[in-house]
């Protein structure tokens, strides 16, 4: 049996509904991924939903604690036909009517291929401009050398197992209503291999494997960044039985530098000089990555100015040439002066007419009223004027006061081309996550990007408690609508449900296109709505797959007309997530209910009028931001 389900849940093999729910609502809960991000996590969170989904099950359990796996590919087999597993597929039918003659399974090999492995590796930014070779230490399977892979001891071998003699299944006739019935499974005493290692390795236990460091070289292209994966055809684990070795994949991890900030390809730094050189103009002194070289500062020169140095970026990985580096100006005014300074510097401004200078106002600049309205709640957070428009960049983490920030692709195209922004126009980005940045167009590339110097950086902070709405699928456009008023009202997850009364169905590649409308709507409503997070639209789910959300949930209600309790005074909790149903135009099915009832989920009314599936929503969402302070 390739998973033990009762030990991925901790429970006994004979334990109640009752503890097994407890117990995976228990790990639930501990394991969400919006409670605990980490991949490894993520895949154990995956297990005991798999784990869930089999024991709450009676008639899965049953298969289950029969030798067979109701999740593996053919229905039954814990490792399909041949793998060693009492499965139920179509040939153990046939077998059963027919005898074995509807194909010969055979022996299954002890000799298997072994898994991919993949281990970080960090490299400077140099290193990472122009290429490298690294030599690796790694710890990976390798075959033992004592039993050469066999798995048998110095001198004896596997021997054919007497009870199957070498089929790696025995067979079973009995008598029935039908007449007589075959049966096969596989052999219990060579577990399918149809040998038997009766003096294993003493160095590997049989496995035909042991475990030993290496040392590997490894060549890294110029223009690999964070996340690059080199793939070592042949370098990974070796399988069980001396089996053929998996792949072994180098992750890129680049290490900060002390000057320079990467942004694709190009680099970036800021150089702070003083007012009277950016008046005059000089040559600054720069260590790039080719050497030293003279900035040259040329006279008049003005805070946030950008300066670029063609071809002294990063290697393009793919392709030839470099990037470019590209160093933002900042201009230090003085803040003590002796008399003579101040006295040199009120000539200066008498000769040039600015002793009481008017000033030049422009529209977009931040004042008393340039907050705006968030559903996040009173917490503290920098205002962006009201009339500067909103663009997506999927990555702000470098984002910085002074700094400058491409926007490219079809947001750049359209703040160029629809929106017509020029130098100095003020505009917001945000990246869906929480993350914003005000600031004004510094630089104009083509038709389809521009620059953009960042002023201020905000970060909200995350919702507590996190609302997500699994929404039925509504008929026509009237989900992405439901996407949209959602989004404005600030709800922080949405969750297409095709529920059993649903008459839109999601499948193929009408539901891909379908799922790529709703996270447009809601990407065009929270910049619509000057949001900088946006909520979460989620792969499409059925009831099945809902149970494990509904059980993590700290707070979990089903929308029905005919709830007993009003949603307007349920308890809430203060932290974690609430989780609200809502179902199609039909209604909620009485066996959906009664499977949402048994993760606690209760059906909640919303008031004396039923609304339509794309108003509920927001509704029930809008009373629970309300009541939750979110929209305090």
């Amino acid at each position: 049996m390739a998973t033990d389900y009762y030990a991925v849940l901790g429970v006994r093999r004979d334990a109640g509904q009752d503890e097994i729910k407890k117990a995976f609502r228990r790990l639930a809960r501990e394991l969400h991924p919006d409670v605990n991000p980490d991949p490894k996590t993520q895949e154990r969170f995956k297990e005991i939903n798999a784990a869930y989904e089999v024991l709450s099950d009676p008639q899965k359990r049953q298969v289950y604690d029969l030798g067979g796996d109701p999740l593996s590919p053919n229905g039954g087999g814990a490792g399909g036909f041949g793998a060693g597993a009492a499965g139920f597929g179509f040939s153990d039918i046939m077998d059963a009517f027919f005898g074995a003659a509807t194909g010969q399974r055979g022996p299954r090999s002890r000799t298997r291929r072994g898994q991919d492995a993949m281990i970080r590796l960090e490299i400077t930014l140099e290193e990472a401009a122009f290429g490298t070779t690294k030599e690796l230490q790694v710890d990976t399977a390798v075959t033992c050398t004592t039993c050469n892979g066999e798995g048998a001891a110095p001198g004896t071998s596997a021997q054919t197992c007497d009870m199957c003699r070498g089929k790696g299944e025995v067979s079973q006739v009995t008598r029935s209503f039908l007449g007589q019935v075959m049966t096969s499974r596989p052999c219990p005493q060579c577990q399918g291999f149809g040998t038997v290692v009766p003096t294993p390795c003493p160095e590997c236990a049989g496995d035909g494997r042991v475990r030993a460091r290496r040392t590997l070289t490894v060549k890294i292209p110029a223009g690999v960044d964070n996340g690059t994966r080199i793939q070592l055809a042949g370098e990974g684990e070796v399988g069980p039985g001396g089996g053929p070795a998996g792949d072994l994949y180098v992750e890129i991890a680049e290490t900060s530098h002390p000057t320079f900030q990467r942004r694709g390809d190009d680099l970036h730094c800021t150089v702070t000089i003083p007012m009277t050189a950016a008046s005059l103009g000089t040559q600054v002194p720069l260590q790039t990555l080719d050497g030293l070289e003279e900035v040259d500062i040329r006279p008049g020169t003005q805070s946030g100015q950008s300066i670029p140095l063609h071809g002294r970026g990063i290697t393009h990985l793919r392709g030839g040439g470099r990037g470019d580096l590209i160093v933002h100006v900042e201009v230090q005014t003085p803040t003590k002066l002796d008399p003579e300074q101040e006295e040199l510097l009120r000539r200066l401004a008498m000769l040039r007419g600015e002793e009481r200078p008017s000033g030049q106002f422009a529209p977009g600049q931040q004042g008393l009223f340039s907050r705006p309205f968030s559903p996040m709640g009173p917490a503290e957070r920098t205002a962006a004027p009201m009339t500067a428009p909103v663009f997506v960049v999927d990555d702000l983490t470098g984002a910085a006061p002074g700094t400058t920030v491409r926007l490219d692709g079809p947001e750049g195209r359209h703040a160029v081309a629809v929106k017509r922004l020029g130098p100095g126009e003020a505009l917001t980005l945000a990246d869906g996550r929480g993350r914003g940045a005000d600031g004004t167009v510094a630089a104009l590339h083509g038709k389809d990007a521009l620059d953009v110097l960042v002023a201020a950086v905000r970060d909200e902070p995350g919702p507590a408690p996190r609302i997500t709405v699994v929404q039925a699928l509504p008929k026509g456009d009237r989900g992405e609508l439901a996407v949209e008023t959602m989004t404005e009202a600030g709800i922080d997850a949405i969750v297409p449900w095709a529920a059993s009364r649903c008459i839109t169905q999601w499948k193929g590649e009408r539901g891909a296109k379908a799922l790529a409308k709703w996270r447009a709507a809601a990407r065009e409503a929270g910049k619509q709505s000057r949001r900088l997070r946006f909520p979460e639209v989620r792969e499409p789910v059925t009831t099945r797959q809902l149970l494990p959300l509904l059980a993590a949930a700290d707070f979990a209600a089903v929308l029905h007309e005919e709830g007993s309790l009003p949603l307007a005074t349920a308890p809430l909790p203060a932290a974690g997530e609430i989780v609200l149903v809502v179902g199609p135009e039909g209604g909620v099915s009485p066996d959906e209910i009664a499977a949402f009832a048994e993760v606690g989920a209760t059906p909640h009314r919303l008031g004396p009028s039923v609304l339509r599936t794309s108003t509920a929503g927001v509704a029930a969402g809008a009373l629970l931001l309300g009541r939750t302070g979110r929209w305090g």
